[in-house]
C-alpha cells in the first residue's frame, strides 16, 4: 500500500490523496518514482573504439499524478484539485509504503485535463529539482571524542548539520583546535577559532546550504567561521554505508564539548 500526501513549508494543511472520500476524487495512477534519468558525459578519442566516460549526473525529477474527481459536484471537487496543487508555490510530496518513508519537494508544472470528458481525468505535473528523495523524519546521532560506532547513512552520500555546545560550567580557558572527522572517509572540519562557554556552533554541510557559525545570544553575538577554518578543512559528508564521526580538541577540553549530527537520508526510487 503506497500513501501519497500533500503538504506545503509555509502552511500547515496537508491532503492524504490515497485516503480521501471516495466521492471527492482518486488517485489511479502516480508515476515518476523510480531512479531518476542520467545524463553521461562521455569523450571519443582518436581512432580508439567506443568513449570514455567523464561524468554523470542526475536530472531533475518529473512526478505525475492521474487524478479523477468523483461525486454528484464533480465542479468542486475539481476546483478542490487546484487547491491542492497551487501553481507557483513549493509543495512537499510525501510517500509511504512497508519499507520508506520519504519526501520530495517540487513545483506544480501543469494541470491537464478536460471539463468535457466522462469521467473527468486530470494529470498533475511536478518537477522536482532535487531528483532525490529523503527520509521523512530526521536521524541524528551524538558523537564523542571517540569515534562512534559505524552507522548507516541511507542511498547516497549526503551532507548534514553538527550542532555544538560549549559547557556552561566552563571558566578561564577556551576549546582550542575544534575538529570534527569522519574516520570512515579520512575527512575533516576543524576551526582556529577558540570557543568559550556557552557558545553554540551550527556547521552544515548540505550541498546549496554550507555554513559555519557561533549563535550567542550577548554580545559579541555571531560569528561567521569561514575565516576560521583550519588548513585542509572539508565539507565533511556522510557516505553511503557505514561512517563513523569523531570530535577533539587541541588543549584537552574535550569534557567541555557536547556534539550531535542530524541528517536525513537520500535515496533514488521509493
Amino acid at each position: 500500500m503506497l500513501s501519497v500526501i500533500v503538504g506545503y513549508n509555509d502552511i500547515v494543511d496537508t491532503y492524504d490523496l490515497t485516503a480521501m472520500d471516495q466521492n471527492q476524487m482518486v488517485l489511479v495512477r502516480v508515476e515518476g518514482l523510480n531512479p531518476p534519468p542520467m545524463t553521461r558525459n562521455t569523450s571519443a578519442s582518436g581512432n580508439i573504439d567506443g568513449t570514455f566516460f567523464n561524468s554523470a549526473r542526475a536530472e531533475q525529477r518529473n512526478i505525475v499524478l492521474t487524478i479523477l474527481p468523483r461525486g454528484r459536484n464533480i465542479e468542486a471537487n475539481r476546483q478542490l484539485l487546484y487547491q491542492i496543487f497551487p501553481l507557483r508555490r513549493e509543495i512537499v510530496l510525501r510517500f509511504k509504503n512497508k519499507n520508506r518513508d520519504v519526501t520530495i519537494t517540487g513545483y506544480v508544472e501543469s494541470i491537464e485535463g478536460s471539463l468535457f470528458d466522462n469521467p473527468q481525468t486530470f494529470t498533475v505535473s511536478i518537477i522536482c529539482p532535487q531528483p532525490y528523495f529523503k527520509s521523512f523524519l530526521p536521524i541524528t546521532q551524538n558523537i564523542y571524542p571517540v569515534a562512534t560506532d559505524a552507522f548507516n547513512a541511507g542511498g547516497f552520500e549526503t551532507g548534514m548539520e553538527i550542532d555544538i555546545d560549549i559547557d556552561e560550567t566552563m571558566t578561564g580557558i577556551a576549546v582550542q583546535g575544534l575538529t570534527i572527522r569522519n574516520r570512515s572517509l579520512n575527512t575533516f572540519i576543524g576551526f582556529t577559532a577558540g570557543f568559550t562557554r556557552g557558545n553554540h556552533i551550527h556547521i552544515s554541510t548540505i550541498r546549496g546550504n554550507l555554513s559555519a557559525n557561533v549563535l550567542r545570544s550577548v554580545a559579541p553575538y555571531d560569528m561567521n567561521l569561514l575565516r576560521y577554518l583550519a588548513d585542509d578543512s572539508s565539507w565533511i559528508k556522510l557516505r553511503t554505508g557505514q561512517n563513523s564521526l569523531s570530535f577533539e580538541t587541541s588543549n584537552n577540553t574535550n569534557n567541555y564539548v557536547t556534539a550531535t549530527v542530524k541528517w536525513y537520508d537520500l535515496y533514488a526510487g521509493v
